[in-house]
């Protein structure tokens, strides 16, 4: 009794990414905005807050949400719906966010849910986006199916990156 017990411990105890090699599956962080799935590639991301007393920058674009103080840091919030090419809305007062470093950058991203922080992906279960889906974007990977759903996986430095969200302190 006590090995069939031990025997399913140590199964429960198993990690699906224990069954494939670690360069065959991508664990991503599947979250919504404007009700389209995103995923993001978990490595990025640093975790997920609720947006609470944003201070408004000064001269910059509307995408810019304010700063934060995030732990005596200093961190930037914005808001990639345009650059997305989702329809625009209010944002609550205290919106959900994930904060994500792409090499020395740490910036809060606006996000409507946070659907699930660890969903593993098989790299060959990841699509090509073709030209005629709607999600397809400069910033778009591939798809993947979740729970019945079309996410699209996000290149979330390329987006940082595009001249659409980065502020240009020149103009």
């Amino acid at each position: 009794e006590r090995a069939t017990f031990r025997e399913r411990a140590d199964e429960l105890r198993r990690s699906p990414v224990e069954e494939q090699p670690a360069d065959e599956v991508r664990t991503l962080a599947v979250v919504s905005i404007e009700g389209q799935l995103f995923g993001i590639d978990s490595e990025t991301i640093r975790e997920f807050i609720t947006v609470r007393d944003a201070v408004p920058v000064p001269c910059c674009p509307p995408h810019i949400v304010g700063n934060i103080n995030f732990r005596g840091e200093i961190l930037t919030v914005v808001d990639i719906r345009k650059a997305l090419k989702l329809p625009p809305s209010e944002l609550p007062s205290s919106p959900r966010a994930i904060v994500a470093e792409c090499g020395e950058l740490a910036v809060g991203i606006v996000v409507s849910t946070i659907h699930d922080a660890m969903f593993l992906v098989s790299l060959s279960d990841i699509t090509v986006v073709s030209a005629d889906l709607s999600l397809r974007s400069p910033y778009t990977i591939g798809t993947a199916r979740y729970n019945g759903q079309t996410i699209a996986i996000l290149d979330l430095l390329a987006l940082l990156q595009d001249e659409q969200v980065v502020v240009n302190q020149a103009a």
